[in-house]
């Protein structure tokens, strides 16, 4: 009986797709008219909307935030290293046609705050805007705090990663100490 449907299923014909690819946006249809006009409608939507760059900065880093038809991109330059030393941070998010500024922004903000996250000192919590992307960088640097913690004990930083987990407190430190870091 499996094999009856097997042999059923491979005689089904699968509908034809054409594909129309330029400019590295592929349009695909049930025919050449089809393909392109799915085409075009995916140029139309990478064109619309702002295409108006953003800056933040914070602390000794600074985040651009720009657009390219395919989508948002952001890059954090740490700006008190000296030129040729200076770490450029690429981040995108997703992938085209879906990202939106916004969410673009807040990832941005997200990385920012760890990138200038220290222990003892700067919380990167003044990077971040949105309240649930505050409540899981907090949740993010309790977890360094856990790892730092662990590896004080002898074990390896993989060792450390495995052990600590999300939702482990180091002794000593609460979610109250990290809100209480500066900026």
């Amino acid at each position: 009986m499996n094999n009856a449907r097997e042999r059923q299923r491979k005689n089904v014909r699968q509908p034809k797709r054409v594909v129309f690819e330029e400019a590295g946006v592929r349009g695909i249809g049930k025919n050449i008219t089809a393909a392109k006009a799915d085409w075009h409608q995916k140029v139309q939507t990478m064109l619309e909307g702002t295409y108006a760059p953003v800056m933040i900065r914070c602390h000794d880093r600074m985040v651009f935030i720009w657009r390219d038809p395919p989508g948002w991109q952001y890059k954090i330059i740490r700006l008190n290293e000296e030129k040729q030393d200076r770490k450029v941070l690429l981040g995108t998010v997703s992938g085209p046609f879906s990202v939106s500024r916004d969410a673009t922004e807040r990832a941005a903000r997200v990385h920012l705050a760890q990138d200038v996250f220290t222990f003892g000192g700067f919380s990167g919590l003044s990077a971040i805007v949105n309240s649930d992307d505050r409540k899981d960088h907090v949740k993010w640097v309790a977890f360094q705090y856990s790892v730092k913690t662990w590896m004080a004990t002898g074990l390896t930083e993989n060792q450390a990663f495995a052990v600590a987990g999300y939702n482990s407190w180091p002794d000593g430190v609460t979610p109250v100490d990290v809100w209480k870091l500066p900026g």
